[in-house]
């Protein structure tokens, strides 16, 4: 292994440290606890805890830093810290996942002797969001340390600066205004109801309650702009009578009951506009996309308030 003096740690924290201020996914910081067994050591596989904190450059991008101190409970420990890179996808489901590439220090520690080494560490992994609070499950791979696995709960602070209420709505935040277009809130099958349903739909129902928060905080700062809310059923049989008598009510109910949640958190009625498109843009094998509803931002003409 190559060897490193204690002082070649700075370097790679200020990096850690830099991408985590200026980085953000959807401009929200995660730190969190995480608990971790890894093959770090000659004896197999030992336990490590420690810190990861990631800030998010774009909605898919984050960049971040996870430091974690391990032992195999003979005679070896061993302390990590490196830089991230994250890319989440499929991003339109509730449990976002990710692909992870990092680099680092690793360094052993057994009785006097200590060996520092470079660290190239990849995982995969599943995000589940709990309204602020988020898990994760994952599984990594590197040099020189082997396969592993971990878990870590952490928390989602938002850093956003206060937008200015002189400014145009349409200068306020057209990046935003853009992507809800991309925002879909997902319905369980046959329902036009995703708030009453069992524990099973917990997970579902956290991703929803996102986007309706996130689509509030835009219309309330964007006073000049109607929402379009457009529901949508999964087909089955894809006869027009399927068609006309089951999709296009279900999901014309499933924009319905969006829009009133919408209300319900405190945005006008009247610039709300439900809409109902059955199975006609039915994605091909991918029912629980299509038991969504989709979005659409629209300015209000000159003197329409």
């Amino acid at each position: 292994m190559v060897r490193f003096g204690g002082k070649s740690l700075i370097p790679l924290l200020a990096l850690g440290l830099v991408s985590f201020a200026f980085g953000q996914e959807q401009k929200t910081v995660s730190a969190g606890l995480l608990v971790e067994a890894n093959a770090n050591t000659r004896h197999g596989y030992g336990l490590a805890g420690g810190l990861t904190g990631d800030y998010g450059i774009t909605g898919a991008l984050a960049a971040g830093i996870k430091l974690d101190y391990g032992s195999d409970f003979y005679d070896v420990s061993s302390f990590e810290a490196l830089g991230f890179a994250r890319y989440y996808f499929l991003k339109t489901l509730p449990f976002p996942l990710f692909v992870q590439a990092g680099a680092g220090l690793i360094t052993l520690f057994e009785g006097d002797r200590r060996v520092s080494s470079v660290l190239a560490d990849g995982s995969l992994g599943i995000r589940f969001p709990i309204k602020k609070f988020y898990t994760e499950q994952y599984v990594r791979f590197g040099w020189p340390t082997g396969f592993g696995f971990g878990l870590v709960i952490g928390y989602r602070f938002d850093l956003k600066k206060p937008r200015s209420a002189h400014a145009p709505p349409e200068e306020k935040d057209p990046e935003f205004l853009a992507g809800i277009t991309n925002m879909e809130v997902i319905f369980p099958p046959n329902q036009a109801d995703f708030d009453s349903r069992g524990p099973e739909y917990q997970a579902l129902r956290d991703h929803n309650f996102y986007v309706l928060d996130r689509l509030v905080r835009f219309l309330k700062d964007n006073p000049g702009y109607t929402l379009y809310i457009v529901g949508r059923a999964n087909p089955v049989t894809r006869t027009n009578a399927e068609e006309s008598g089951i999709l296009q009510p279900l999901s014309r109910r499933r924009a319905d009951y969006v829009r009133g949640k919408l209300i319900e958190l405190g945005i006008e009625g009247e610039r709300l506009v439900s809409l109902g498109e059955g199975g006609l843009e039915a994605l091909p094998d991918n029912a629980a996309r299509n038991r969504r509803v989709t979005f659409r931002a629209e300015k209000a003409p000159s003197g329409v308030p």
